[in-house]
C-alpha cells in the first residue's frame, strides 16, 4: 500500500465504516464483471474454459489481490477495535466531554476501563487526562485521582496529570474573568487585563494572547471585507481592467 494504490488514495480520508463498505462493493463489482474468473475453474471444466482461466487478465488478479489486502487490513482493525473495547472508550469520552452524566458515573466508567493492562496505556492516560480537565477539585478529590492513577498503572505518568490540572485551574480563572467582564460594562483592555491578572504572570500572558487573537481576527475580517468590496467594484469594469492589464 503506497501513494500509487488507487484504493488507498480513494479511502484514506473517508470514514472507516464507509471504507469497509466501499471496498466490499468494489470487490463485488469486480466479481460481477468477471464472473467466470471469480468463480474459478471446476475440476471437470472444458478445455476452452480452462484455457481462458489460464489467460485471465493480469489486471483482474492484481485488482482482486489489492482489494483483498485492503479488506483484510480493515478486518484486522475492526478486530483490534473490539479487542481493545474502544467503543466503550468512545462513549465514556463523549459523556465526559459534553458533561451529560454526573461525575460519579463518569468516574465509574473510567475506573472500569482503565483497570488492568488490556486497555492500551495511551488510551488509559487519555481517559484520565480528560476526566481531570473536565472535573473540579471539589468533585474529583486528590485521593480519588491518586486511586485512579494506581489502578490504571499510570504512576510514571502522574506528573502529566498534575501539570494538566495546574493549567486547567489557572485557565479557568481566565474563563471566569472573561465571563464576568462580558456581563459588566467593558473598560479598556489594559485595565481589564490588569484587574484579572494581578499577581499571576500566567493569567497576564493568557489575557494578552486572547486580546491579540481578537485583534488579529478583527483585522482578518476587515481585510476580507475590503477584498470582497474590491472584487465587487472591479466586476462591472472587466473591459477597463483588461485594457489596464494590456497597457
Amino acid at each position: 500500500m503506497d501513494g500509487e494504490d488507487v484504493y488507498r488514495c480513494s479511502c484514506r480520508h473517508c470514514f472507516f465504516a464507509q471504507c469497509v463498505e466501499e471496498l466490499s462493493v468494489a470487490l463485488k463489482k469486480l466479481h460481477a464483471y468477471h464472473p467466470g474468473l471469480a468463480q474459478g475453474v471446476e475440476p471437470k471444466a472444458k478445455l476452452v474454459r480452462l484455457g481462458s482461466a489460464v489467460r485471465a487478465p493480469p489486471e483482474f488478479r492484481e485488482r482482486q489481490a489489492r482489494l483483498s489486502l485492503h479488506i483484510d487490513a480493515c478486518a484486522r482493525l475492526v478486530a483490534q477495535y473490539r479487542e481493545k473495547r474502544l467503543a466503550e472508550v468512545r462513549e465514556v469520552e463523549q459523556d465526559i466531554a459534553v458533561g451529560h452524566q454526573p461525575l460519579r458515573k463518569s468516574l465509574d466508567g473510567v475506573r472500569h476501563l482503565t483497570r488492568g493492562s488490556a486497555m492500551p496505556r495511551p488510551v488509559r492516560l487519555r481517559l484520565l487526562l480528560l476526566l481531570v480537565a473536565a472535573s473540579s477539585t471539589d468533585e474529583l478529590t486528590e485521593a480519588k485521582k491518586q486511586q485512579l492513577i494506581r489502578d490504571g498503572g499510570l504512576t510514571p505518568d502522574a506528573h502529566l496529570l498534575a501539570n494538566l490540572e495546574h493549567v486547567t485551574r489557572r485557565a479557568g480563572s481566565v474563563q471566569r474573568y472573561s465571563t464576568a467582564s462580558a456581563q459588566s460594562e467593558r473598560s479598556t483592555s489594559a485595565s481589564a487585563s490588569n484587574a484579572a491578572t494581578n499577581g499571576d504572570p500566567f493569567l497576564k500572558h493568557a489575557c494578552m494572547l486572547m486580546e491579540t487573537a481578537d485583534r488579529n481576527r478583527t483585522l482578518q475580517v476587515e481585510l476580507s471585507l475590503a477584498s470582497v468590496q474590491r472584487d465587487h467594484a472591479m466586476r462591472p469594469n472587466g473591459a477597463s481592467g483588461g485594457q489596464n492589464s494590456g497597457a
